[in-house]
């Protein structure tokens, strides 16, 4: 907590002027209307300056500041109808002056659940580093760029942008700084939220994450009828795997086709977008590949393919790589979609077998740093590895989930 407490003291003297101007925000002589109710783990209390024991119903005051560590929580009562709770990892400023209370989310995610619409001279904002978040009477939490509701309505700004959200919906804003409103996949609805959904005073929220859970049951199973659909229309696949491929929380199906001799390999994604598949080639680098390797098919003997997703970005690639009797490499690693080559640090001439070796690591670091493996085989060139059981597998598991 020490280290945040020259930033909280910043943060308290600009959130000054913006609630009303006040410069005497928070006298700590009045009657603490907000409290902290309680802790798990390991939780840290501040008033601006030094830092206080936590202990059940602390008082806070306007400047005061709350923060989690790992596996860690905090219920904050603001009054008898304003709960919020702090996810773990995660740190909060209160600032009120009279009935205007802002709450900053520094870091971290934000539960709250108002059970009374707030008065007409009364206002309550959530604010994060993207969005503020206007709060009448509702339900719902607040994290980073994003906002979801599960009762209720409140009104997101970000910038000059702003949006209604309502029970069921969210708002993000994106990386180029757009605000997006869509609606709220339940599995996004986060394990802290859900443990605050059992009490009487969460009955609508609750009721409204069985409706969104529903919704998508109904999308799932047409999600897998139709890439079953896809899997017993492709035949001639090789392999078959289920992965989110474009990281929306739906699976999707991969499937590696071998469309010629030797290593003409084909990889198509079948992505489900919540209402229909969409067939996307990745196969920008397969046709240099399948002549290089022609080249020399005596010499080649296993050819390994496979699908990367980029971890920063998302973007998918290709990689089709060949061993050489001998123990040279044929490497082509290649963007799907704007046809980026990384190639092998170890084509180049080397000084000895050490140091191909050792570029050869570098690479492969390289690689593991910047790339996630979603399926990655390695295919005998010449007798042809067996990967049509998992046609079976993906097909048993589209059928029966």
């Amino acid at each position: 907590m020490g280290k945040n407490l020259y930033r909280r003291g910043l943060s308290l003297l600009l959130a000054a002027g913006v609630l009303l101007g006040c410069a005497a925000c928070g006298a700590k002589t009045a009657a603490a209307t907000m409290h902290l109710r309680k802790t798990e783990g390991a939780v840290g209390v501040s008033d601006g300056e030094k830092a206080i024991e936590p202990k059940e119903n602390l008082g806070l005051y306007s400047g005061y500041g709350v923060d989690t560590q790992a596996e860690s929580y905090a219920w904050i009562d603001l009054d008898e109808v304003k709960l919020t709770k702090l996810d773990q990892d995660s740190e909060i400023e209160i600032i009120k002056e009279d009935k205007h209370l802002e709450i900053q989310v520094l870091s971290g995610s934000l539960f709250f659940n108002v059970t009374k619409p707030l008065e007409e001279d009364e206002a309550m904002t959530i604010r994060t580093s993207t969005m503020a978040i206007g709060i009448r009477g509702t339900c719902g939490w607040v994290r980073g760029n994003t906002a979801a509701l599960l009762e209720g309505e409140v009104e997101v700004t970000a910038g000059d942008q702003s949006a209604t959200i309502t029970a069921g919906m969210m708002a993000r804003v994106s990386g180029d700084g757009e605000l997006v409103v869509t609606e709220l996949p339940a599995i996004d609805v986060p394990a802290f939220v859900r443990a605050e959904l059992d009490g009487p005073d969460a009955a609508e929220p609750k009721a409204v994450l069985e409706r969104l859970e529903e919704r998508e049951r109904v999308k799932d199973q047409a999600r897998r009828a139709a890439l079953l659909e896809v899997l017993d229309n492709n035949g001639g696949a090789a392999y078959a795997g289920l992965f989110d491929v474009d990281g929306d929380g739906w699976e999707d199906l991969l499937l590696l086709n071998n469309v010629g001799e030797y290593y003409s390999f084909r990889w198509t994604a079948y992505l489900w977008n919540g209402s229909e598949v969409q067939a996307v080639d990745l196969n920008y680098s397969n046709d240099t590949l399948t002549g290089a390797m022609l080249q020399s098919t005596d010499d080649i003997y296993t050819v390994t393919a496979g699908v990367y997703r980029e971890r920063d970005t998302g973007t998918l690639y290709v990689r089709y790589y060949g061993e050489v009797i001998g123990g040279g490499y044929s490497n082509y690693f290649v963007s799907a979609a704007g046809g980026e080559e990384i190639m092998a640090p170890f084509w180049g001439d080397y000084d000895g077998e050490e140091a191909w070796q050792q570029g050869r690591r570098e690479y492969e670091a390289e690689l593991e740093r910047r790339f996630e493996a979603l399926a990655e085989l390695a295919v005998d060139a010449y007798e042809g590895e067996d990967y049509t059981h998992t046609l079976a597998e993906v097909r048993q598991r589209l059928a029966d989930e």
